[in-house]
């Protein structure tokens, strides 16, 4: 999956009030994110063909448990993102090839039962970003602590550095964090669900700094373990002549 970084408007967005739902798997959709899926449920395949003849718009929510085979409407989340369909590739073996990308933070207001998969009525939730001296201060720190992450962190390229200088969105960056923390199902959900910027940036940093701590840790118990193996080898080496 990969992050856009041109920023939503709401007035941008024309779709219908009423779109499928296409459930998710142990996976959270935010906006900016494009995806890749391979969905095979019947219901699924029908609310992604729904999907097509609606301008390729659907909606991306969480599903709460993730082996429920046919999830309704109690079992999904209430706030997820409104996506488009950038491609679909139907697969011999009944199964499909999708591609969506998440374009605006959803809240759904009624899920209604189609044939075999849900529909839902649903409210944009505005993108627009906060603005406050607080705001932008809690930014910068969580901005900064995050490339300090990426450098600890092997699994995180170092390109990543770059995508998060053109970041001037605080929602943008708080989703883009929480995308490369780790986070669980539920924790990730929750991110989504924030409405609060503020809070939300100030909690990112306070995960990062935790992580940053336990990752220096690492390296240094690793660097002593290779010395130790060092002096060891010298050791044997020097009582072998």
């Amino acid at each position: 999956m990969s992050p856009k970084k041109t920023e939503i408007d709401k007035a941008e967005i024309k779709a219908p009030d009423k779109l499928p739902v296409l459930p998710l798997r142990d996976l959270v959709v935010f906006p900016h994110m494009v995806v890749p899926l391979v969905i095979g449920r019947e219901g699924t395949l029908a609310a992604v063909d729904d999907g097509m003849l609606n301008g390729r718009m659907i909606l991306l929510v969480a599903q709460k448990n993730p082996s429920d085979e046919d999830p309704t409407a109690s079992g999904m989340f209430r706030v997820g993102v409104l996506g488009r369909i950038v491609q679909m590739v139907k697969l011999p073996n009944g199964l499909a090839k999708v591609l969506v990308e998440g374009l605006i933070r959803a809240k759904v207001n009624r899920y209604i039962k189609h044939a075999n998969y849900l529909q839902a009525k649903y409210t944009i939730i505005s993108g627009d970003d906060e603005s406050s001296s607080r705001i932008e201060a809690a930014h910068r720190h969580l901005s900064t602590l995050f490339k300090e992450f990426i450098t600890l962190n092997r699994q995180i390229p170092d390109e990543i550095t770059m995508t998060i200088d053109q970041i001037s969105n605080s929602r943008h960056l708080a989703d883009f964090v929480a995308i490369h923390l780790g986070h669980d199902l539920q924790k990730k959900q929750k991110v989504l669900e924030s409405s609060n910027i503020y809070k939300l940036l100030v909690q990112l940093s306070s995960e990062l700094q935790h992580e940053i701590e336990i990752l220096t840790i690492e390296q240094n118990i690793e660097g002593q373990v290779k010395e130790n193996i060092t002096k060891s080898q010298r050791a044997y080496y020097l009582q072998e002549q």
